[in-house]
Parts: C-alpha cells; sequence; structure tokens
C-alpha cells in the first residue's frame, strides 16, 4: 500500500505542469558561479580526491549491486547528459518515486538556466548510503545527499526538495524575523519533529532530547508531534509516558533563541532552514555530513553538543552570553544568505558535475 501510494503521488507530480516551480535569478546564479566560494571549491576537490584519474565503472558498480543483491537498497538512478539533454535509467523499485520525479523537474529546469557538461552519473534518493556492503560494490561515485564521514565513495549532492520551500518559507522566516528582535524571544532551547532515527529507543537520539526535557523544563522545550517508524509496544510506551503536542512551523519556531537540531533517520533535516532563523542552532555530533557541512564552523555559525550534560551546560553559557549567542545566530543567517540560496545550490551542483567530468576517466 505504501508504495502504491508512493507511485501515486510521484506520477501526480509527472503530470502536474507547475510542480517544483524553484525561483531562480539568472543574473545571481551567474555571479555565484563566477565567484564560487572557496570553500564550496575546497568540498568538491575533496569529494573526488578518491576517484582522481580513475575509470567511472558505472555499468560494473550496478552489477556489483545486482551480484549482491543490492540494487534495490542503492536506489539508483544511471544519468546520461549529452548536448544538454537528459536521459536515465532506473533502478528504482518505483517508476514515478516521488525524489526521481523531482530530481528529474530540478535538472529540466536547471539546464535552461546553465549548460551541463557532457557527463554520466549515479545518483541515489536514499537518505543515506551506509551499508558497508553496499559501499564495497561502489567503483564510481553515487551522488547522494547525506553521507557518514568515513564513507569516500559517496560524493554529496544538495537537497534540491528544498529549492522550491526556499522561496515560501525563507522570504516568511526573513519577514517574520524582521517582526521579532533577539530580545523578545525565549531564552529556551526548543524541538518539535517525529519518532525518527533508531528503531531501538535506547539509541534514539531525539527521545533523549524528550526525556531530558522532562527534566529541565525551564531550559528545554522539547516533545514528539508525531509517532511513526516504531513498533506497536514502543509506541504504547511514548503515549502513556510523553505529552504529544502539535507540529510547530518554522515561523512558530524562531520565537526562541535556542533552536535544537537533532538526527532522525540520517541527517537533521531542519537544520538547513534554522541557519536562517536568526536564532542559535543546537545540534548534536552525529557522524552524517550534507554538501554545506564544511562551511559552518560549531562555536562560529552554531554550537554542537555531545551529550546530555553538554547540552544543558552549551545552554546555561548561552543565556549567561547573550551577546555572544546573538553574534552566532547572526553569523549563521549571513552564512544561509550568501551560501545556501537557490542560485548558490544551483552554482554548486553545476560546479560538482564539471568537476565530475573533468577527472573521471571515460
Amino acid at each position: 500500500m505504501q508504495k502504491l501510494k508512493q507511485n501515486l503521488k510521484g506520477f501526480y507530480l509527472a503530470v502536474k505542469k507547475d510542480n517544483f516551480n524553484f525561483q531562480i535569478s539568472k543574473k545571481n546564479l551567474n555571479e555565484k558561479i563566477k565567484n564560487f566560494s572557496p570553500w564550496m571549491e575546497r568540498q568538491i576537490n575533496s569529494e573526488f580526491k578518491n576517484f582522481q584519474n580513475k575509470k567511472n565503472e558505472i555499468d560494473q558498480t550496478i552489477k556489483n549491486l545486482k551480484d549482491q543483491n543490492l540494487l534495490k537498497e542503492a536506489e539508483l538512478i544511471k544519468v546520461k547528459i549529452k548536448n544538454n539533454k537528459i536521459k536515465y535509467q532506473n533502478f528504482l523499485h518505483l517508476k514515478f518515486h516521488p525524489r526521481f520525479v523531482r530530481f528529474n523537474n530540478f535538472l529540466q529546469k536547471s539546464k535552461k538556466l546553465i549548460k551541463f557538461p557532457d557527463i554520466e552519473f549515479l545518483y541515489s534518493i536514499a537518505d543515506s548510503l551506509d551499508n558497508p556492503k553496499l559501499i564495497e560494490c561502489l567503483q564510481a561515485p553515487v551522488f547522494c545527499i547525506s553521507k557518514k564521514k568515513n564513507n569516500n565513495k559517496v560524493i554529496l549532492f544538495p537537497h534540491i526538495e528544498w529549492m522550491e520551500k526556499n522561496d515560501l518559507l525563507l522570504d516568511r522566516l526573513s519577514k517574520a524575523a524582521l517582526q521579532l528582535n533577539w530580545d523578545q524571544k525565549e531564552s529556551q532551547a526548543f524541538w518539535r519533529g517525529t519518532t525518527t532515527g533508531f528503531l531501538d529507543l535506547d539509541k534514539n537520539e531525539r527521545l533523549k532530547i524528550v526525556k531530558l526535557a522532562s527534566h529541565y523544563p525551564h531550559l528545554i522545550d522539547a516533545s514528539f508531534s508525531n509517532i511513526v517508524q516504531i513498533s506497536e509496544e514502543n509506541k504504547k510506551y511514548l503515549v502513556e509516558n510523553f505529552e504529544l503536542k502539535e507540529k510547530a512551523s518554522p515561523i512558530d519556531q524562531i520565537k526562541y533563541k535556542y533552536l535544537l537540531s537533532i538526527d532522525g533517520n540520517a541527517f537533521s533535516g531542519s537544520f538547513f532552514w534554522q541557519l536562517f532563523s536568526s536564532s542559535v542552532v543546537l545540534k548534536n555530533s552525529s557522524d552524517y555530513l550534507e554538501w554545506y557541512y564544511s562551511g559552518v564552523k560549531s562555536d562560529k555559525h552554531y554550537l554542537e553538543f555531545d551529550s546530555d550534560k553538554d547540552l544543558i551546560s552549551k545552554i546555561h553559557w548561552l543565556k549567561d552570553n547573550d551577546k555572544k549567542a546573538k553574534k552566532i545566530s547572526e553569523n549563521a543567517n549571513a552564512f544561509a544568505n550568501e551560501n545556501l540560496t537557490n542560485e548558490a545550490t544551483l552554482a554548486y551542483v553545476f560546479k560538482l558535475l564539471k568537476k565530475n567530468s573533468e577527472i573521471i576517466k571515460k
């Protein structure tokens, strides 16, 4: 039933004419490409370090995955671009997977703005590729929106689904932030979200924060807004022991000075927009990476915590150092508006594919 729902959603997106209608300024895009951020250049060079002058063994990678019965798990699309025309070979379990449809729409719209290099590559629609046996099969780079730090076979690709949300969400965030100055915000850490993450509740990072909030309600307001991806037994435990609260929109959340960013199934999906929030982001220490993480630094753009004790200590530090806290929020906002706009994101994709086409042997 779930597969049918996803396929129907993808089919709807495929036939809907105005879907994925992100906005791009051609002038700003060209400026971003011309004046490409140094950290982005370093990031791309680092990503391809292990593939320098190696053959692009795409077909062998697919064969390896098939032989190990891991092709479906890899959730791959083979993409071929020649003379700015795009063709696909779809290895997904759903023909109209929503993420594939959006990825196609992204490329189709982007090619009207830039000329892609002639290239063949593999793109995974998965949140992350972590299975060691699967990674061992990869003899060509695979683009994906997230990976673990020690994974040198997956190349980070921007989470392009944010680009459509950018226009409305970030515009609303900016307008809301203008009406809410720093001193009007609540001096409390805030989080709302679902129970994604480890199925074993003892290892679930989000549950740890919810439990911690029950002991420090004056410092942290953290609750689940929905229960998903867990057993009925665990669901019963959560319902009986923790109050579910209504989902809070980003506009509601920026009323707090400190926002918690916590991993789910892979990376934390909120970290991106929280950098625009004019609040301080408290992010859990994580093995997962997204494409822009090398551009942000803990203690400058956000604060990283690695334990319950560390989180409480950092919240106290923020409350005792309000001017420094405000400066961190301003640094994050400046970084996001410079590097995470639609124009900056598309410039990164263009440079990423260009680098891939230059160093990989045919």
